[in-house]
């Protein structure tokens, strides 16, 4: 039985082939970093007890070379879930530029060290402010990304209403976007 995919029932397309294998890997963290560092935050999603659970975070780097980097308490939940399947999803999205990003990756826990240290900043303390040592309540979670996926949506919802109806007429897929997955 063929299954649509998602992209195939909302009308997107996937980019053209050519066009995906001519980026090279600095390109596609570059374009992703481009999105990214507008949006800064997004939905953190965890394996938890035979559930997926998600939650808002947020970014603390100033560039992305296949990682994300967030800060939590060390005893959150969603660090238990990491420690116990490290597999984790972070889905990032743009309203206003009709933009959705879904990054995968193995995601590992920090407590001090190198990285720790460079990404600690008095805005980030004050997240652990309610902590007598905001240093030591803290971890860092680091996801490197091993799958990514971009989809852009064409105009707004009255252009791509008027993309289904003119595709309804003529007998074809609305074209209402695309949908690129990115090497990592």
């Amino acid at each position: 039985m063929n299954v649509p995919t998602s992209s195939q029932c909302c009308g997107i397309e996937n980019a053209p082939q050519g066009e995906r294998k001519n980026m090279t890997l600095e390109e596609n963290h570059s374009k992703i970093w481009n999105h990214l560092n507008e949006i800064r935050t997004g939905m953190l999603c965890t394996h938890s007890e035979g559930l997926v659970s998600s939650r808002p975070m947020q970014l603390v780097q100033d560039n992305y070379e296949g990682r994300l980097y967030l800060y939590a308490e060390n005893d959150a939940q969603k660090v238990l879930d990491i420690l116990k399947s490290p597999t984790v999803n972070m889905n990032f999205t743009d309203n206003t530029k009709n933009l959705y990003i879904s990054l995968s990756g193995i995601a590992a826990v920090e407590k001090q060290g190198k990285n720790f240290d460079h990404f600690w900043t008095d805005a980030v303390a004050t997240w652990f402010s309610d902590h007598k040592d905001p240093k030591d309540a803290a971890v860092l979670i680091i996801i490197e990304i091993t799958h990514a996926d971009v989809w852009e949506t064409n105009g707004n919802g009255f252009t791509r209403a008027f993309q289904f109806m003119k595709a309804k007429f003529n007998d074809s897929k609305p074209k209402v976007g695309t949908h690129e997955t990115l090497e990592q």
